[in-house]
């Protein structure tokens, strides 16, 4: 089922869906025998949480498998490709796809940015945090590195920042090479990311950043654990914790990215320009800001108004001509 134009994480996806859901459900049932009420009742069953389940692993020590509407229609959308190779390797009948006709559930994408407050408390849990390592880690090499240093290392909070002054993804700011950075240009040249090869557009807060982190030797991995010397793969644990401690409720990594680009559009910045920092491929993908980009019109709006309102009752500043060019 691997396609070349796919990614490897989303066909490790895609196995995870078989091997949780899919296998468990209807393992046991011959290709050609399958029908729409099977993946009604594998739709059902996934979004009931039927498959969930929360096992001990000898490699990470534990494993969730969570179920849901959405994870449902992951699960279908799998089902009916694979359907669909049946067909063309003869397997099933032409025009015999099971999962035709078996409604989705309906998916609401909630935009999620975080307010000004919350970047502000945000900034000060961020701040703790590192304090909160620096004194951990000076505690340990005084006892001999016995003592066990702060959870959120240096480096995980470095990547949260990345990841808020870039908004980039989590994957790539994840897998960030120093042969991706360009600090002369100002610029991440990506080779891959959701949408091919791409430019990102570093700030000066992103720059000092990025130089304010010590480079490994024999290393081209920009994020890498202090202790275990490998790339950092997950910062859902660190950003759990910094969440906790910043009272924020509610908030996924990928917000970073809306937050980012709310902040954009609410400083007065263009859709296309908003778009092309993020590097959405449609336009279309960037007009979930639209309303953010109207505020800053909004407020130019009520100043003139306010100021016309106070001109007809004799309260405004008299204007020292007339005319006025177009």
């Amino acid at each position: 089922m691997q396609s070349p134009h796919k990614k490897p994480s989303g066909i490790a996806q895609d196995r995870r869906n078989l091997e949780n859901h899919v296998i468990p459900l209807v393992g046991k049932l011959r290709v050609k025998s399958i029908e729409r009420t099977d993946v009604a009742r594998v739709m059902r069953e996934v979004a009931h949480d039927t498959t969930a389940k929360d096992e001990k692993t000898k490699r990470q020590g534990r494993r969730i498998v969570r179920g849901g509407e959405i994870v449902a229609n992951r699960v279908q959308a799998l089902l009916s490709k694979m359907f669909a190779l049946a067909e063309d390797w003869k397997l099933r009948p032409e025009g015999s796809n099971p999962c035709r006709g078996v409604r989705r559930y309906a998916e609401h994408k909630v935009e999620r940015f975080l307010s000004n407050d919350e970047l502000a408390r945000l900034g000060a849990a961020l701040s703790a945090a590192e304090l909160g390592y620096d004194l951990a880690k000076a505690s340990s090499t005084k006892m001999g590195g016995r003592h066990k240093v702060a959870a959120s290392s240096a480096t995980s909070i470095a990547a949260l920042r990345l990841l808020l002054l870039t908004g980039c993804r989590v994957g790539e700011i994840l897998a960030l090479r120093w042969q991706h950075v360009d600090l002369e240009r100002r610029l991440l040249l990506l080779p891959d990311s959701k949408t091919g090869a791409k430019s990102v557009f570093l700030s000066q807060p992103a720059i000092d950043l990025l130089l304010s982190l010590t480079r490994q030797p024999g290393s081209e991995d920009v994020f890498r654990g202090e202790r275990s010397g490998k790339p950092i793969v997950s910062l859902r644990k660190p950003w759990e914790r910094i969440c906790t401690s910043a009272a924020i409720k509610n908030v996924r990594l990928h917000d970073l990215r809306h937050s980012y680009a709310s902040v954009g559009a609410a400083g007065g910045l263009s859709l296309p320009v908003i778009g092309a920092l993020l590097g959405h491929a449609q336009p279309s993908t960037t007009a979930r800001y639209a309303h953010l980009a109207a505020s800053p019109l909004h407020h130019a709006a009520d100043a003139i108004g306010t100021q016309i309102l106070a001109a007809m009752s004799g309260r405004g500043k008299s204007s020292p001509s007339g005319n006025a060019g177009t």
